[in-house]
């Protein structure tokens, strides 16, 4: 109540001052303009920084009675100074208050993904805080449809790092919610923690910052009207203008009071002055200590009950300090009260002496055990405070409570600060025992790691692990190994690791139990790339371990490790089988992560297999497991592969556009793969010339950092030697190739290995090494079977069998070059992957010369390569025809050269007509989405399932999402009687157009099929802007196929937009 004063209420003999904010004039402003934007339906972020007593919460309570009086919601949570407060303490408080605002039916909802806001609850297995944060943002939505909402968060600095990132999450969230979000915080307290002060740094990146400046002359002097001037001056200099100082100050001074009256020295002078006239007519003198000991809602009989003291005379007490400002009394539960700032508590809780000061935290939290409806963390704190004179043990238990209940709450910050907290007791404890110390460690080092922190977790799992080894525990032992191989680097081989894990399985003693089948699978996968052999036994061993513990989740990992290890040795299909029962296992399970592994092993095993259609499915599935878990790991999982698909089917600007969004996605999440992943992405579509020349510097660039770093340097230097041999840098390629052939014969059989040899195999036959040509051929036959796919099926190389027929024909076995081209049409034919169909027709015609099956394969390359817009497959020729897009009325005519399309104006036409007027620019999609509020005049007919308006905008409404399903089910007959007419071309075009709907439906949907709403501005503009233009370019493609391919191939879309015709 920093600056706030009351007329005739507060006067106790001091200055009665109106019940005004004082010079926040400029602040209310800031808060009124930024509720003003959020009733026209913008999101807003304001954050009310400044010391303690500036005045922030004062200024925000008066700006909150302004707008409910003005019909918004308005819901307040604070974080508890005192300390112990439950894990996301102020959104629990703000839900309650979301429910009486009518959003119970939205929490019931959502059940389990909210069940981290429950104090003591326990988070679900599959829960995890993008879920959790999301819930919190659509049930804030749900009160914002029907009023505006302000949200406030008093003392952030004191809520948690996990409440900051809750809010951070919100507010990107929520930029299209008529929600204004509203923070307070100390700065100096924030700046005492690291992650804190990160996460309030990206915060005040897009918020209003509003920071309540001291009074100056003319405040003081308006509250202390008619007083005497220098007074009025000796005040403003000893307080330094901060408005709770001058408060108390005031209460002790009026109108009569001389020049030189006593003025305290400090605010802290003035709150223990009016404490200790309290305390000397108390009936209760440690009445007030302890309340400065439990902090925040102070309840008479708590108080009585600890003190041993009569309840009456407590709240007689209570009621002075009242009257001195000190407390304040809730107007609706007459015996619980509140300190009137923090900073009173603060200054009565220093003065109490050391001892006197942990022996009331003993005697509250011996008080409070006893009630169930206390937090852990108010327990903790406690007794963690009653050291030196007791608690130790009590210390030990309710801290590690906090830490278990912050990680199923997901606040793993938090946690941390508990499980470093539980350590420090146990060492003050007299039952510290290697085992508890053992334990706390690696909770505490799980909570690191899942909070990012792995250097710091690994230090604290050195120590872990040496008291480990002193100990005759497998189960503890196994604990380290396996906390040590959670995040191994496959750019080198951790022999640390691999010895933990090794003394781990030895300290089992052959047992069959489900923690060393796990210990087995970690060892395997850990030792693949220096010891196979050994790797493929323990393999062997989990999988059998896991047979005899009957614990499905167990053996699905155990499989998964035993298909890691084999993999450049497999036989896909029946690895294909494997796959899909790991995936099982996982649902049976309810392991949301072993069924992404099993999905992700489904996938690379369909494309070994040619079975496009099968990986189209599975893709599927990969874009609702994403959906439903909420991570951006497996969000860029399914976006990437998405890229994968597109290229082998052809439409390349779709590829390159995916593989950007996924790029992009990695990079705002730091996630570790996520260039490696990018450049193969990429380097699919530059085979096929589909990208533009600062793609394939980005390309390069990647490739290249890869190829000086990476322990997997041979793949990438591969690519690079095609790269560099298609710009004509021959010299520096042949070097490289001829020092990566005196290394094939010792490349491990892994994920990259069948990858490659076959990019060798390219670059034999680009630098015409016939000796190489010959070894490659005899390391690549036995593959011949499958298609080319690297590790979790980054890209797609086509059939091996092309590679051969290269090889052969380069080594003059002409019998066996014919044999593999036909192998190699004939599986891309049965794939339908129209991008290598047209290249191994092209390149199969030039191998038989000019025959009528020559000519024949000619015609259908190029046919293709026309098509798809496969520049790098087709004849040089002069600069294709300009592309023009003009508008007449309701009518848009495309044109290029003689090819004539006219159509029904709309977004789309009206986004590729300003695309097409600017050649070579980028041009943001939120640019373009402006363009049509800019124009005037009646707006373009959206395209299906595209909404721009409204404040909670979803993906696809529910008449879009049902005309997407009548779609699917008219597209299912379709491809049955393409298929009964053996017509594979068109039943490929239909196959593409059933996966864009599928991929449209899941991005749709959320958690329980609930519709998903739009992110962001820039995000709600990126998804409409892209819909709308590939729409449009489908509709020219039906009418006109080349004129569509080429705009297909020309033009992208993402976040920024752009026509390339070159």
């Amino acid at each position: 109540m920093n600056a706030l004063f009351s007329r005739d209420v507060h006067r106790n003999g001091g200055f009665a001052v109106s019940r005004v904010v004082v010079g926040r004039g400029r602040e209310l402003s800031a808060l009124r303009s930024a509720l003003d934007r959020v009733r026209r339906g913008a999101g807003e972020l304001v954050l009310v920084r400044g010391e303690a007593g500036i005045g922030k919460s004062t200024l925000v309570e008066a700006f909150c009675g302004e707008a409910r009086e003005e019909g918004a919601a308005v819901l307040v949570g604070a974080g508890w100074d005192e300390g112990g407060a439950p894990t996301y303490w102020p959104w629990v408080q703000v839900l309650r208050r979301a429910t009486a605002a009518g959003a119970g039916p939205v929490i019931d909802a959502f059940g389990d993904a909210l069940s981290a806001l429950r104090p003591g609850a326990a988070g679900g297995e599959t829960s995890d805080r993008f879920a959790l944060y999301e819930a919190v943002t659509v049930v804030l939505e749900s009160v914002a449809d029907t009023r505006p909402v302000v949200v406030v968060l008093e003392d952030l600095h004191a809520a948690g790092c996990a409440s900051a990132l809750m809010l951070e999450f919100v507010a990107r969230h929520s930029r299209h919610i008529p929600l204004l979000l509203v923070a307070t915080c100390r700065d100096a307290e924030v700046r005492l923690d690291a992650e804190l002060s990160a996460a309030v740094d990206r915060l005040a990146a897009f918020a209003v910052t509003v920071a309540p400046q001291p009074f100056g002359h003319a405040e003081i002097e308006t509250l202390m009207s008619g007083a005497d001037a220098d007074l009025v001056r000796r005040v403003l200099e000893r307080t330094l203008g901060n408005p709770l100082f001058v408060a108390h100050v005031l209460q002790q001074l009026d109108r009569s009071s001389p020049a030189d009256a006593d003025i305290p020295a400090g605010l802290r002078q003035a709150i223990r002055r009016r404490a200790q006239r309290v305390t000397d007519s108390s009936g209760v003198p440690k009445a007030l200590a302890l309340a400065a000991v439990l902090g925040g809602e102070i309840r008479v009989a708590q108080v009585a009950d600890v003190l041993d003291a009569p309840a009456g005379t407590v709240r007689r007490t209570f009621d002075e300090a009242c009257r001195a400002d000190l407390l304040t009394q809730d107007p609706v539960e007459p015996g619980r009260y509140a300190f009137t700032h923090s900073l009173v508590r603060e200054a009565l809780y220093d003065d109490l002496r050391t001892t006197d000061r942990a022996s009331l935290h003993l005697a509250a939290g011996r008080a409070l055990a006893g009630d169930p409806a206390v937090a852990a963390p108010t327990l903790a704190r406690h007794f963690l405070a009653a050291w030196p004179v007791a608690g130790g043990a009590e210390a030990v238990r309710y801290a590690t409570e906090a830490g278990d209940e912050a990680v199923a709450a997901m606040a793993y910050e938090d946690a941390v600060v508990f499980y470093r907290q539980a350590t420090v007791a146990l060492g003050r404890s007299t039952e510290d025992t290697s085992e508890r110390r053992i334990d706390l460690l690696l909770a505490l080092v799980s909570a690191l790691q899942r909070s990012g922190r792995l250097a710091q977790a690994r230090h604290q799992l050195d120590l872990a692990a040496k008291m480990a080894a002193r100990l005759d525990d497998p189960e503890r032992r196994s604990a380290v190994a396996l906390l040590r191989a959670e995040h191994l680097d496959f750019n080198t081989i951790d022999d640390t690791t691999i010895g933990l894990l090794r003394r781990a399985d030895e300290a089992w003693a052959g047992a069959a139990t489900p923690t060393r089948s796990r210990v087995l699978a970690r060892l395997a996968v850990a030792s693949v790339h220096g010891d196979r052999p050994a790797a493929r036994e323990y393999a062997r061993k989990a999988v059998s371990v896991a047979g005899l513990c009957a614990d499905p989740g167990v053996l699905g990992l155990a499989l998964s490790a035993q298909l890691y290890v084999s993999w450049g040795e497999h036989d896909p299909r029946p690895a294909l089988v494997v796959a899909a029962r790991i995936a099982e296992l996982g649902r049976v399970c309810g392991d949301g992560a072993l069924m992404l592994d099993g999905v992700m092993w489904r996938l690379v095993f369909a494309l070994e297999c040619g079975d496009l259609e099968q990986a189209g499915i599975v893709s599927a599935d990969l874009d609702r497991l994403a959906a439903d878990l909420h991570q951006p790991t497996v969000l860029h999982l399914a976006v990437s592969r998405r890229s994968t698909l597109a290229a082998l089917r052809g439409r390349l600007a779709d590829a390159r556009d995916l593989a950007r969004q996924a790029w992009e996605l990695g990079q705002r999440c730091e996630l570790p793969d996520t260039d490696a992943v990018y450049w193969g992405q990429l380097f699919s579509v530059w085979l096929f010339g589909g990208l533009d020349e600062r793609d394939a510097e980005d390309m390069e660039r990647i490739l290249r950092e890869l190829v000086e770093h990476s322990r997997l340097r041979a793949a990438h230097e591969a690519a690079l030697v095609l790269i560099l041999s298609g710009r004509g840098e021959h010299d520096d390629a042949r070097a490289r190739f001829a020092r990566m052939m005196t290394e094939v014969a010792d490349l491990p059989h892994d994920m990259l290995y069948v990858w490659t040899l076959c990019l060798l195999a390219a670059g034999s036959v680009v630098l015409d090494d016939r000796d190489a040509a010959a070894v490659l051929y005899a390391a690549i036959a036995p593959f011949r079977a499958r298609f080319v796919v690297p590790a979790g099926a980054v890209s797609c190389l086509g059939s091996v069998e092309l590679y051969l027929a290269r090889l052969a024909r380069l080594t003059g076995h002409d019998d066996a070059a014919r044999e593999h081209f036909e192998a190699a049409v004939a599986a891309h034919r049965r794939a339908a992957a129209p991008a290598w169909l047209a290249l191994c027709c092209l390149e199969y015609a030039r191998f038989l010369g000019g025959d009528a099956r020559a000519r024949s394969l000619r015609d259908e390359g190029e046919r293709l390569a026309r098509v798809h817009r496969l520049s790098a497959l087709l004849p040089r020729s002069g600069t294709a025809a300009a592309i023009t897009v003009e508008h007449d009325g309701d009518v848009c005519t495309v044109r290029q050269d003689k090819t004539v399309v006219r159509l029904p104006r709309s977004r789309g036409l009206t986004y590729l007509a300003e695309l097409v007027r600017s050649p070579g620019r980028d041009i943001s999609a939120a640019q373009l989405a402006a363009l049509l509020s800019a124009s005037g005049g009646a707006e373009p007919a959206p395209e299906d399932g595209l909404h721009l308006g409204g404040t909670s905008d979803v993906v696809l409404d529910a008449t879009a999402r049902a005309a997407y399903r009548r779609r699917l089910r008219e597209l299912d007959e379709d491809i049955d009687e393409a298929a009964s007419w053996h017509d594979p071309e068109r039943r490929a075009g239909l196959e593409v157009e059933r996966d864009f709907l599928i991929r449209e439906l899941a991005a749709a949907t959320g958690l329980g099929g609930r519709p998903r709403r739009l992110g962001s501005d820039a995000e709600r503009a990126r998804v409409n802007v892209t819909r709308a233009i590939r729409t449009a370019i489908r509709r020219i493609a039906d009418r006109a196929p080349e004129l569509g391919a080429n705009l297909d191939a020309t033009v992208r879309t993402g976040a920024h937009c752009r026509y390339d015709p070159s």
